[in-house]
């Protein structure tokens, strides 16, 4: 499941790149998926996924609350329930929170595409 947060000028670039993102578990792209969950989650129809507002304590943090430089997050959850935890390495990651790397990929794809 992927979501995004970000600076509500940089929604349109974020979600237009989603667009060419495949979606690594599904058919489809990013987009097309996080619309899906979005509609699964809200019981209404939308036109397209909804960036979610950027909040505070993160690593964006300084750079956006502080200095007020446009910032995007990536985020794709999963079932694992981990978050900066003392069991997190790379072993891990690739038995469990995301073997194969997939999610890993597709935010690479999203965010490099974004860079360029």
């Amino acid at each position: 499941a992927f979501g995004m947060a970000g600076s509500p000028g940089l929604s349109d670039l974020a979600l237009s790149v989603a667009r060419q993102v495949p979606d690594p578990f599904g058919t489809g792209t990013v987009w097309d998926s996080m619309l899906q969950q979005q509609q699964n989650r809200s019981k209404r129809a939308l036109e397209r996924p909804e960036v979610e507002f950027l909040g505070s304590g993160s690593d964006y943090t300084p750079f956006f609350q502080h200095l007020g430089v446009s910032s995007l997050d990536a985020k794709a959850r999963g079932p694992y329930g981990v978050y900066h935890s003392s069991m997190d390495s790379f072993e891990w990651m690739a038995r469990w929170g995301d073997p194969g790397f997939k999610s890993h990929l597709a935010i690479s794809l999203w965010l490099g595409r974004i860079a360029l």
